[in-house]
């Protein structure tokens, strides 16, 4: 009798706590509670044990349970065994990084890209990453920070060096620092330039550190100007922030440029610190001054991202006819999109540089084919990037309202009006100075194309590819061909975030679940044999 009500106390007590303290922790906080509860487990145990011995015994003389004792031992060991194994590989992980460790995920989201590894392989200049926050283990709920960073580490060669910092326990350095805000990142070269990560967003974690790491190598933000004056998009959200491409320069500030606003009808000359004139969408045309302006620019080696979809005025051709470059007046729609004539594809010319290895889609909407010329003007080099695939359709006539024309049922009639992407490039002679004699270097005129503006829209920049695409388009103009490619990667399953109650929660029901399914195996078992008998 004492045997059963010492196993029923040790029940009562083992159920009274697992309930408490993972679904009741304000209750298991008095302090008499949890004594009580282990109280009760404690002297149930020893009821149970003292005056269960004799059936302890012969339980243990039976040739079923020694076979169970034996298969628990087993379990046991080899639980020990794995242990004593994962506790070698964290060891010999810490000692030696880089040959053992290895990343199984599908996106090899725990590793750098080949970009990041480039940059870091070929770092001359020692680098310090000045990581400051709370916890660096919950910086990020997409990516392990401590693996990432150490990844960073690992590949410089000794030219990374990690430092984490918590604003709260180093509060004047905190303060020299300037940090206001958590998670905040500052690369330091040796040379004394810096680069600060204040807007921390874990989704694009490698591309903010990679781009500060070559930020503080490279000291100077290069500029890109925006056209203003014609319609073009708006850079400001405003009313109509589907139509705004605020996303767009927001990303190129956090990345590695500056940006601004320019309007040539009140300059002379292209200011000299544009080193990337970008025109996206203008509605009106431009005047003889500006068209000058933009083709002396050009002359001397200058770089344009033009996006001109089917509201622009064809007047604006007049700066790519000298190419041999024209873009047709049509719409290209494929059948797979529905809502809006668009395209989508993953069609991209292999011996590009900037979208070779580009794997994810595009999706461009209103756009216009632009015809590539078999044979381009001397000098002058036309390249097809990105193409539509087969089977689109292309509207002729009025593109405006999309009410008149005709869609052609059939493949495009050929390759030359396929291209939704075009790149121009043209060599420019090297000068000679005037003083001592000094050549002065080599330049390349460098025009990206685009049949379509509201690829760079808010409303549609976030699908598929299209920022990434844009970013790399900016970076090779830029003539930043190590940024080309370091983009976030595309994270199939998403990490489970768990506060602590709700992750006591989750293990009080594990635990009631093996305590339920033991009880009903004892059940069944001691049911059978005494059906049995």
């Amino acid at each position: 009798m004492l045997g059963r009500l010492g196993l029923k106390l040790f029940s009562v007590g083992l159920f009274a706590f697992i309930i408490l303290f993972h679904f009741f922790s304000t209750v298991w906080m008095i302090k008499w509670v949890p004594l009580l509860c282990w109280a009760l487990m404690g002297v149930g145990f020893i009821l149970w044990f003292v005056f269960s011995i004799e059936w302890i015994i012969g339980w243990i003389q039976k040739r079923s349970s020694q076979f169970g004792i034996s298969v628990l031992i087993s379990s046991v060991g080899i639980i020990g065994l794995l242990a004593v194994l994962n506790w070698g590989a964290i060891q010999g992980q810490s000692l030696y990084p880089k040959y053992l460790k290895h990343d199984f995920t599908r996106n090899n989201i725990h590793s750098l890209s080949d970009q990041s590894i480039k940059i870091l392989k070929s770092l001359q200049e020692d680098v310090t990453l000045e990581v400051w926050s709370f916890n660096l283990k919950e910086m990020s709920g997409v990516h392990d920070m401590p693996r990432m960073l150490d990844n960073y580490v690992q590949n410089s060669n000794g030219h990374i060096k990690l430092v984490v910092k918590n604003p709260n326990s180093e509060r004047l350095e905190a303060i020299q620092a300037k940090i206001t805000r958590k998670d905040v990142i500052i690369a330091k070269a040796a040379s004394g330039r810096e680069s600060r990560i204040d807007s921390f967003n874990d989704a694009k974690a490698e591309e903010q550190i990679t781009n500060a790491i070559v930020k503080a190598i490279k000291g100077r933000k290069k500029m890109i100007c925006f056209l203003s004056g014609h319609g073009e998009l708006e850079a400001s959200a405003g009313t109509n922030p589907g139509q705004s491409i605020s996303d767009f320069k927001e990303s190129l500030e956090n990345s590695s440029y500056s940006v601004r606003e320019i309007t040539l009808l009140t300059e002379k000359v292209v200011p000299s610190e544009c080193e990337t004139i970008a025109s996206v969408g203008p509605r009106s045309s431009p005047s003889d001054t500006e068209v000058k302006l933009l083709t002396e620019y050009l002359a001397k080696g200058g770089k344009l991202l033009a996006m001109w979809g089917f509201e622009t005025p064809t007047s604006w051709q007049q700066i790519i006819a000298p190419f041999g470059v024209k873009i047709d007046n049509n719409i290209l729609i494929d059948e797979r999109v529905q809502g809006a004539p668009a395209v989508y594809t993953k069609n991209f010319a292999a011996d590009s540089d900037f979208a070779r290895s580009f794997s994810q889609p595009l999706l461009f909407v209103l756009t216009r084919s632009i015809n590539v010329p078999p044979a381009p003007p001397a000098g002058v080099s036309v390249k097809a990037v990105v193409s539509v695939e087969d089977g689109t359709l292309l509207k002729e006539g009025d593109v405006k309202s999309l009410k008149g024309g005709v869609v052609s049922r059939a493949t495009l009639a050929s390759a030359n009006s396929k291209a939704v992407v075009v790149e121009i490039k043209k060599a420019i002679a090297a000068e000679e100075a005037k003083k001592d004699e000094e050549k002065v270097p080599a330049k390349e005129m460098g025009i990206i194309l685009m049949g379509s503006n509201m690829v760079a829209s808010n409303g549609l920049i976030g699908q598929f590819g299209n920022m990434d695409f844009l970013m790399n388009s900016v970076s090779y103009l830029m003539e930043d061909k190590d940024l080309i490619g370091i983009r976030p990667r595309e994270v199939k399953s998403a990490k489970l975030e768990l506060t602590g109650s709700r992750l006591r929660e989750v293990q009080g029901y594990l635990l009631l679940s093996t305590l339920a399914f033991i009880a009903l195996a004892f059940a069944t078992a001691f049911g059978r044999k005494t059906t049995l008998s």
